[in-house]
């Protein structure tokens, strides 16, 4: 009996996480992709609570469910969004159940993150109609016409001020996709703790810090940034170099 009830509970759970994403796809393409903008991180987290609950192979079935029901209903940006959550929720959840280190669980959980902002912001941006030099020209008229910078910069270039947005773009990326991870850690350990299922170790962001290997990793690659981007010849190679050493700066300063 306690088999049969258990199949039974796995079963209906798994039917209201599929049932609860339908209704936000459908409530995302009336809302003309409000969800998949601002509320991306909370998706992962039916799938992370029902993976820590049932284990892989119970979620791997509700994710073959999810993909389905995603072809049916969504967007094309919400079908790769879904992609991406289901990927996190079910890795998350599988590597809590089997209590991996948190650091890992966090580290693999941000590579998935950052694929799919990566992804969606440069690669996917033309499929999806996106057109980020457009935003980028936009951002940086606006940020011309303001009287406090005409004030006190009346002479500033144009042509400068795009390129450090598109070297600003690359961190803003990574930003994003670290306040999702957390958010999404911070909120699924909370309630896998609300509802007794599993209890997860919460660490305040204030304490957050990373392991003394990376924090090396990251002190090399910020010098070697900084190098390249001062004796760089092209200038392609002088922004990748840039970009590399204000990402792993960042990376440190949580050293």
């Amino acid at each position: 009996m306690k088999i049969k009830s258990r199949n039974i509970n796995q079963i209906t759970e798994g039917a209201m996480i599929v049932g609860l994403i339908g209704i936000i796809m459908i409530l995302d393409r009336y809302l003309v992709g409000l969800i998949e903008s601002f509320f991306f991180w909370a998706l992962p987290i039916p799938l992370a609570l029902y993976a820590v609950k049932h284990g892989f192979r119970n979620a791997m079935v509700v994710a073959t469910s999810l993909i389905i029901v995603a072809f049916l209903l969504a967007t094309w940006q919400m079908l790769v969004l879904i992609v991406f959550s289901i990927m996190t929720g079910v890795i998350y959840g599988s590597l809590v159940k089997k209590e991996i280190s948190l650091a890992w669980v966090l580290l693999i959980t941000f590579v998935i993150t950052y694929a799919y902002q990566f992804l969606s912001t440069y690669l996917l941006a033309a499929f999806f109609n996106y057109n980020l030099d457009a935003e980028i020209n936009s951002l940086a008229q606006f940020f011309i016409n303001l009287p406090q910078v005409i004030k006190f910069f009346p002479k500033i270039d144009r042509n400068q001020l795009l390129n450090f947005f598109r070297l600003l773009m690359p961190i803003v990326v990574l930003v994003i996709s670290v306040v999702q991870t957390y958010l999404t850690h911070f909120l699924t350990s909370i309630l896998l703790i609300r509802l007794n299922i599993k209890r997860v170790e919460i660490i305040p962001i204030n304490q957050a810090r990373i392991s003394k290997v990376m924090g090396l990793q990251a002190l090399i690659l910020m010098l070697a940034g900084y190098w390249f981007y001062s004796h760089g010849k092209s200038q392609n190679i002088q922004n990748i170099a840039l970009i590399i050493a204000l990402i792993n700066t960042m990376v440190f300063l949580t050293f």
